[in-house]
């Protein structure tokens, strides 16, 4: 438990653009929430993980290292997280997991090759996450638009629509060329 508190701690005091006494007395606030409450050391420890991981502050680096983690549910966690290194999200879209695996692709940085890696993952889920996902961009779309099952290719239909209709009203800049967006998942 001290372990996890240190973390928290570190996540806080890294936090240069946070207000960190807001974010502290929130965090202060759960942790004493689950030490009055009945549960076991172990899930005590799994709440603790997943205040960290949900953290939109926490450092890369800490999300990298948590990924090794078994509890799918951080697991989660750590792949929808904007902060989570490209690698990290590369490990994770390997994960047995279909729900780590579709928290992945609804990352908004997560890296157009592991998109078209799961374009033809097993699970239905999976892809249908990438075809609601405009991130995907148009050309992974429209082979989305080509599933065999038909929820996944009408949605990437109606998200490829969605892109045109907004692409009439303002210009769409192309993913893989926008600086702000690179820098924003760079951490």
């Amino acid at each position: 438990m001290v372990f996890f508190l240190l973390y928290i701690k570190l996540s806080v005091s890294q936090n240069r653009s946070a207000n960190k006494v807001d974010e502290w007395s929130w965090i202060k606030e759960q942790l004493d929430w689950i030490d009055k409450s009945a549960v076991s050391e172990q899930d005590r420890s799994n709440f603790i993980k997943r205040l960290i991981v949900t953290n939109p502050n926490t450092p890369p680096h800490i999300l990298a290292s948590m990924a090794a983690t078994e509890v799918e549910a951080v697991l989660e966690r750590i792949a929808e997280n904007p902060r989570t290194p490209p690698a990290t999200l590369i490990e994770l879209a390997l994960h047995p997991s279909s729900d780590v695996r579709s928290a992945v692709v609804e990352n908004p940085c997560c890296p157009l090759a592991v998109m078209h890696q799961l374009l033809r993952d097993d699970d239905v889920d999976v892809r249908y996450r990438i075809a609601e996902n405009p991130a995907a961009g148009v050309v992974l779309l429209t082979k989305l638009c080509e599933d065999a099952n038909p929820y996944v290719s009408a949605r990437a239909l109606r998200t490829i629509t969605k892109l045109n209709g907004e692409s009439s009203l303002v210009s769409m800049p192309d993913r893989q060329n926008t600086e702000s967006l690179q820098d924003e998942c760079a951490g």
